[in-house]
Formats: structure tokens, C-alpha cells, sequence
């Protein structure tokens, strides 16, 4: 457990590090988050419309 904890952590601050030292790269973090949410919404609502169905 402790391993894993370390390991979270060691994400965390790489991740952290990684968009306070390359602004240029927040775009891409950004754009794949907006992408995939839009993909589940998108999901979603394919699943809702067969449901109504």
C-alpha cells in the first residue's frame, strides 16, 4: 500500500512539474481532456436515445 501511495505521488508531482514547466503543453492537456469528455458525453447520450427507443 505504501508503494502504491508513493507511486500516486510521484504522478502527482511529475504531473504537476510537467504543466508548471511547459505552459505550451496545457493546450494539449486541455484539448485531450475537453476530447474525451465530449467522447463520453457523446457515449451518454447514444445510450439514453436507445433507451428511449
Amino acid at each position: 500500500m505504501d508503494n502504491n501511495m508513493k507511486e500516486l505521488c510521484g504522478r502527482g508531482i511529475y504531473i504537476m512539474t510537467k504543466i508548471e514547466t511547459t505552459e505550451e503543453k496545457l493546450t494539449d492537456y486541455t484539448r485531450i481532456a475537453v476530447s474525451a469528455s465530449d467522447h463520453h458525453s457523446h457515449a451518454v447520450t447514444n445510450n439514453n436515445s436507445k433507451e428511449d427507443i
